[in-house]
């Protein structure tokens, strides 16, 4: 495959103007995800030379505003591919420009990124490592079953004619651990890293009430008869069915509720306000007012479909965010001004992505154990 065709191939791939022969073709070398696939190119040209290519010839409405956004997903399997084969992984700036090599990460060691990893505390008190449990009933909490479906999800399961009193659990994950959970009621939760969701094992009959600590993104089922309520600290989030995003996080200023689907009402103690699919509600826990805006619901939820999506993020923005998920401290050395923009993702190693972070110029890294240090 020559040059040229390779990069108008990924560039229709993103476009979605491919065939499906080229289509499937994109996806596979993707899925293999190895040098080989690429590293026999007939007229030998540079891999690095091709990756710098095609980031000039993105523009910033393909990552920001394309109104095929599920083309963006794609175009993000697209440029793994030549991340695989080239310089790393890949990285949109606001203003596309090749990606130069520069001093690599000063490192002592790599860190492995986030994986499914949780614990579960029933009432009693009793704690279970749910990475280390088998597919399968793991216990019983009155008249329900906790049964680990596969190596991401824990289910209840009520037995039919049974009732229970109630007895609360909560799922925890540690920085650099992610989970699904089922709830009693059918409602999937998605927990992000450093994050707890407190939650009865059977609903009561006339609503269901979840406390959450961190972030989670919800798919609520519906029931007309018992709204769901998600306690956050400083905001309520109350549905009847719906899709959304709750970060809730204890170093973050703002509170943030992103709808995707359905309707919900965000309450402070002072105000409240209700939102649409595609708005987002941030509350400033420092005076609780609530400002509804617009928002990109799928930059919001990124992190579900292990991605990192940074939107003029500030240094510090972008290190909170890599601080949960490799489950390291950061420290600063000096002062970074600089905005990141673009997606990146979240199944690399530390040294990979902070050298993609460090390739768009102005911060340098150091790794040393589970210490970063950021320097200008």
């Amino acid at each position: 495959m020559a040059k040229n065709n390779l990069s108008d191939l990924l560039k229709r791939y993103a476009d979605g103007t491919c065939t499906d022969e080229e289509r499937r073709l994109v996806e596979r070398l993707y899925e293999e995800n190895t040098n080989e696939a690429l590293s026999k190119e007939p007229d030998g040209f540079q891999k690095q030379e091709m990756f710098n290519n095609i980031l000039q010839n993105i523009q910033e409405q393909e990552v920001y505003r394309e109104p095929k956004r599920s083309h963006i997903y794609k175009w993000a399997a697209a440029a793994g591919v030549v991340l695989a084969i080239g310089a790393g992984l890949w990285f949109w700036k606001r203003n596309p420009q090749p990606v130069v090599a520069q001093d690599s990460v000063a490192f002592k060691n790599d860190i492995a990124p986030g994986k499914n990893k949780a614990t579960l505390t029933l009432a009693d008190g009793s704690i279970v490592v749910l990475n280390d449990s088998k597919q399968g009933q793991i216990t019983k909490q009155g008249a329900v079953k906790i049964i680990k479906l596969d190596d991401g999800r824990l289910a209840y399961k009520a037995i039919k004619g049974q009732t229970t009193e109630t007895m609360l659990n909560t799922i925890a994950t540690p920085a650099g651990g992610q989970y699904q959970v089922v709830l009693p009621d059918g409602t999937r939760v998605w927990l992000n890293s450093g994050s707890s969701l407190q939650f009865p094992v059977q609903f009561a009959n006339s609503h269901r009430d979840v406390t959450l600590k961190g972030e989670a993104y919800f798919e609520v089922a519906k029931d007309k008869a018992r709204p769901f309520t998600v306690d956050a600290g400083e905001v309520d989030v109350k549905v009847l069915g719906t899709h959304f995003n709750v970060m809730a996080y204890d170093n973050e200023d703002m509170v943030k509720t992103t709808l995707l689907e359905g309707s919900v009402k965000v309450t402070t103690p002072h105000s409240s306000g209700l939102l649409k699919p595609d708005h987002m509600a941030s509350v400033d826990k420092h005076d609780d007012g609530i400002a509804i805006t617009d928002a990109d619901a799928e930059q919001q939820v990124a992190w579900k479909n292990n991605l990192f999506w940074f939107a003029s993020a500030d240094i510090h923005q972008v290190m909170r965010q890599l601080a949960r998920w490799y489950d390291v401290d950061v420290k600063y050395e000096g002062k970074i001004t600089k905005a990141f923009s673009g997606t990146l993702p979240r199944g690399l190693s530390a040294i990979k992505l902070l050298t993609i972070l460090q390739q768009t110029g102005g911060v340098h890294f150091k790794i040393d154990g589970r210490i970063i240090t950021v320097m200008p």
